[in-house]
């Protein structure tokens, strides 16, 4: 919920980054002849292994292959295993030799800090809506167009309003026919969204909160929605504190594409659509997060639910 954050888990859970080391990329030979997919999500990473732990080839052949003319260290030792998946059921594994041992070891703690991170775990809208696109981006041909198959992949649950979404941006729609990458621009991806999942009830809230002659919220309604509106009454105001003009002006500057109203303290309907969808407004609270499987404390302070036919169940 916006504004119940308290300074303690701010400290605690680290917000996603990525090395430079991991940006700049690192040389890998993928041993295992078998079809992979072009992308992997890190979301769907379940642990990554080097060294012992890791899947060496069993093929003697493939093994003196892989460890000709390399003076990196012991094959094994350069092994590195990402295993992944939908669930810690139905599992894959990709299996990578790096030139260094140093290189497989940072490689497997960077992406399993970034798979376990809660943070990334727990997205806001906009976040996951992003990677899509970047999913888009990268799965191009070979002349640096992106195929509308993929698109119609994406967003398989409704083709025909993936279609008329497609045409209100005066793109093509035909399934086989593809767009050029650098037509596909952020701006366009988002007048796509708005035309594939349009949102009314937005429109209505924006009008009710004091936008009837205008198209924006004042700094001061904005404060007044946030306050009033989206805080729970139940919090302790120490702990949870209101919002300033001043945040509240921070949040219109983060979310509110016309730089002009921006800086004037008035917020768009696009801008106030932006700011629903951002990690200030995620499903669960981030200081609930790190709450979850935290089984460090005595057994007293758990409440235990059991009868004679309890089953133990476990999801990620």
């Amino acid at each position: 919920m916006a504004g119940a954050q308290p300074g303690v888990h701010a400290l605690q859970l680290q917000p996603v980054r990525v090395s430079a080391s991991l940006k700049k990329g690192s040389t890998f030979v993928k041993w295992d002849d078998v079809q992979e997919s072009e992308l992997l999500d890190v979301s769907f990473v379940k642990d990554a292994r080097c060294g012992k732990h890791a899947r060496a080839p069993k093929d003697p052949k493939l093994r003196e292959h892989l460890d000709v003319g390399n003076a990196g260290g012991r094959l094994e030792n350069r092994m590195l295993t990402i295993v992944y998946g939908p669930d810690l059921v139905n599992i894959s594994y990709l299996n990578l030799v790096a030139t260094q041992e140093e290189i497989a070891k940072e490689w497997s703690e960077e992406i399993f800090s970034l798979a376990t991170n809660l943070l990334a775990q727990n997205m806001s809208r906009d976040a996951f809506l992003e990677k899509a696109y970047t999913k888009l981006k990268l799965q191009v041909t070979t002349d640096g167009r992106i195929p509308l198959k993929n698109i119609y992949r994406l967003f398989s649950s409704d083709r025909k309003r993936v279609e008329t979404a497609l045409e209100a941006c005066n793109l093509p729609s035909a399934r086989n026919d593809s767009i050029p990458q650098d037509d596909f621009t952020p701006e366009i991806y988002r007048e796509f969204l708005s035309n594939f999942c349009p949102r009314p009830e937005i429109d209505h809230i924006f009008v009710e909160l004091g936008a009837k002659s205008r198209p924006y919220l004042t700094v001061d309604q904005m404060m007044e929605f946030i306050n009033f509106k989206q805080r729970d009454p139940r919090l302790n105001e120490i702990l949870y504190p209101h919002l300033k003009q001043e945040q509240v002006q921070q949040l219109i500057e983060k979310y509110e594409p016309n730089n002009s109203l921006a800086k004037k303290g008035q917020i768009s309907v696009d801008g106030f659509m932006r700011y629903l969808s951002g990690e200030e407004n995620g499903v669960v609270p981030p200081e609930k997060l790190d709450l979850n499987e935290d089984m460090s404390q005595p057994l007293s302070h758990y409440f235990i639910n059991s009868s004679h036919n309890t089953y133990l169940t476990g999801t990620v």
